[in-house]
């Protein structure tokens, strides 16, 4: 017999250090229309507020209990939670997430034949901001095992689940992350199996920590081997397609794309990747790994692609996909990007104001729709049959709109906005003669101008003749024991298209090799100097006097170039300085605090002028640390006068962190910017900077 002071849903809520969010969890619980609850919450060895927090909040309500326990991780914690659990259903909640009000409500109902429920999550930043990103969660059948495996999930707290399924099921604690992947898994396998609401019932509040290449591989690891232990066993195409997704996830922060390259590579064996697979995970991975939405798109779109880029030519190299998808997958990425844009907008655009507006569907798409047509003060009304009128209010809060009920004739005279994005089916049920602005027909108008920019970034440019306009410029540097980043910044250069050499100081034998693999771009000569500790001033000189014989862009090579770099900053070299008696300036991307003229193209009269090769004049003189001769000879050029900064030229540092921060152990405190600048100082006090009388 029920215990009639059962409650209904045990919710048991793992924290650690959450005292800034953990209030809004619990209140989120205290907003729940369905009132039949406890919250269990397992502090699990917080440091912070966190406990103290839930104490007061727990003093003015008897459904919150506090249980104190050493840290064990979030897996420990959840079992402990299990362990005291007294309610018909079991949820979980982390202190950092919250639900939305008739969670309880909507998932209690759904689980009525299964004992189990799940509904949609959508993701927010770490400061509670939405970001769109896929919310996977739709009608159909109940999710079992098949569908975890595959790849379909729900978020933790977007569930629910009858205690007496759960039975002695615990989470296992010996997992670096995904326990909750393992633990639903081992639930359906005993034969669970969640009903789908398809309305959304909670947030998931992006971590900061989990970024970064080696928590994803980490991640992608713990998930191969849950889902490849007995009696789980995915398949290997199931496998590979995670891999894939995770890889994508690292290619921004992962500038040679060796770390990337390895999660596939370790499968052992060759998967083969499809163009939708592509498309897919480049839409939605690339802005989630820097915990943005998909809509990110529309602001970093070369960006994106031009890293899109030499992964996909990496995946073609390594026979993980075909040659021809990449270009296969530019059509089906713009249209993803394209559903992204300001499609409302344009839809807006199309409407007459004084006449009758209705919105067909308030999905996704339908309340963006609402929403843009509320901005403008535009009356309309809405026609969903799987709307209630209180749903309405709950779907675009604060905005006034008529529901049109479903067995109402509709309206001639007024202006139809179909917002599916698959509306075939739907139009055909649909009277004739309806007046109607598509969504899908201005997605796919968009996509056609976004398709054309991922084109120019992401098809590689034919090798041909360069042009006669085009004149041949070298880049120099020194590099000792980093081929791997070398053959980025080769290829980077290569990638441009423009016609350029790479010449090498070269201080270990491993970049010679790297060099000869690139037989007709890349030069070196060989200086053993790098070997006796003494910086690179001298080899960098060497190099110059040996190899340099036109325009020179100084670089290094921890850096890899857009794509564009090189013709722009020459462009803009001989419209500023026809005679090449100048300098220009290329963009450091990811460097905010970078140095104007640290990687400087310096047109041949004025190296000429200042540091003629055959005078045998350095170009760099020793100073305390060699890693500051790129800021020496910014330094000196911008004394002179003939130079420009050239915003739109841009590289990309490997070594990101470098710029603009501290370093008390060289710096003595100082920044980077700060340090050199009185290094040069005192340099040319002493008379040892090159060709300046300023």
């Amino acid at each position: 017999m029920k215990n009639p002071q059962q409650p209904r849903v045990s919710v048991i809520m793992a924290m650690h250090n959450a005292a800034a969010t953990v209030e809004q969890a619990v209140r989120s619980l205290q907003a729940q229309t369905e009132a039949s609850w406890e919250v269990l919450v397992v502090n699990d060895g917080s440091t912070d507020e966190s406990a103290e927090i839930v104490r007061t909040l727990a003093a003015r309500e008897p459904r919150i209990r506090l249980i104190e326990q050493k840290q064990g991780g979030p897996g420990a914690a959840r079992n402990r939670g299990l362990a005291e659990a007294e309610g018909e259903f079991v949820a979980f909640l982390d202190a950092d997430d919250w639900l939305e009000p008739r969670a309880f409500e909507r998932l209690l109902a759904a689980a009525g034949k299964t004992g189990a429920a799940c509904g949609r999550c959508r993701m927010c930043d770490p400061r509670g901001r939405a970001i769109r990103w896929p919310e996977p969660v739709a009608s159909g059948a109940p999710i079992g095992v098949s569908d975890l495996v595959d790849g379909e999930c729900f978020a933790i707290h977007a569930q629910i689940v009858r205690r007496e399924l759960v039975g002695e099921t615990r989470f296992r604690t010996d997992l670096p992350c995904c326990e909750d992947l393992e633990f639903f898994l081992t639930l359906a396998q005993k034969g669970a199996r969640w009903a789908r609401d398809s309305r959304l019932v909670c947030w998931y509040r992006l971590r900061p920590r989990q970024r970064g290449t080696a928590d994803y591989a980490a991640k992608f690891g713990a998930i191969r081997g849950i889902l490849e232990k007995p009696p789980h066993s995915a398949t290997a195409a199931s496998i590979a397609s995670r891999a894939f997704n995770f890889a994508t996830m690292m290619v921004l922060q992962d500038p040679t794309l060796n770390n990337a390259s390895r999660v596939v590579s370790g499968l052992g064996f060759v998967p083969r990747f499809t163009a939708q697979q592509a498309a897919l995970a480049a839409h939605a991975y690339l802005p989630l790994s820097e915990e943005t939405g998909m809509d990110a798109w529309q602001v970093h779109l070369d960006r994106y692609a031009s890293r899109l880029r030499g992964w996909w030519d990496r995946c073609v190299r390594e026979g993980w996909m075909e040659a021809s998808a990449p270009a296969a997958a530019i059509p089906l990425l713009a249209h993803l990007i394209a559903n992204e844009l300001d499609v409302p907008g344009d839809l807006a655009d199309e409407l007459e104001p004084e006449r009758p507006i209705v919105v067909l569907g308030l999905g996704i798409n339908g309340v963006r729709m609402a929403q843009t047509l509320a901005s403008r003060g535009l009356k309309f009304s809405v026609r969903d049959d799987a709307v209630t009128p209180a749903e309405l209010t709950e779907r675009i809060p604060g905005i006034s709109a008529t529901l049109i009920e479903a067995w109402a004739p509709f309206d001639a005279n007024a202006q139809h906005v179909m917002t599916l994005l698959h509306d075939e089916g739907f139009l055909r049920k649909l009277p004739a003669g309806l007046e109607m602005a598509r969504w899908s027909g201005t997605v796919q108008r968009i996509s056609r101008g976004v398709a054309a920019q991922l084109e120019r970034s992401l098809l590689p440019r034919p090798l041909v003749a360069p042009a006669a306009s085009k004149r041949p410029v070298d880049l120099f540097l020194g590099s000792f024991k980093r081929p791997e980043k070398l053959a980025a910044m080769i290829e980077s250069v290569r990638d441009t298209g423009y016609p350029a050499r790479v010449l090498v100081a070269a201080g270990d034998p491993g970049t010679i090799a790297t060099c000869e693999r690139y037989p007709r771009i890349a030069e070196c000569v060989y200086n053993t100097l790098n070997n006796k500790r003494i910086g690179c001033t001298a080899p960098l000189n060497h190099v110059y006097k040996s190899l340099v014989r036109h325009d020179a862009l100084f670089c290094t090579d921890d850096c890899v170039f857009d794509k564009d770099a090189l013709d722009i900053a020459m462009e803009t070299l001989y419209s500023k300085f026809p005679d090449g008696d100048g300098v220009v300036g290329l963009k450091q991307e990811n460097i905010p605090d970078g140095y104007d003229l640290a990687f400087p193209l310096m047109g041949r009269a004025f190296l000429d002028r200042f540091a003629p090769a055959a005078s045998g004049k350095d170009i760099f003189f020793p100073g305390f640390y060699h890693l500051f001769n790129d800021a020496e000879i910014g330094i000196t050029i911008k004394c002179l006068g003939n130079w420009v900064f050239e915003p739109r030229a841009t590289i990309r540092h490997l070594h990101p962190a470098h710029g603009g921060t501290l370093d008390k152990t060289h710096n003595h405190g100082l920044t980077y910017r700060q340090h050199d600048e009185a290094l040069w100082r005192q340099r040319r006090a002493k008379g040892l900077v090159w060709g300046i009388d300023a």
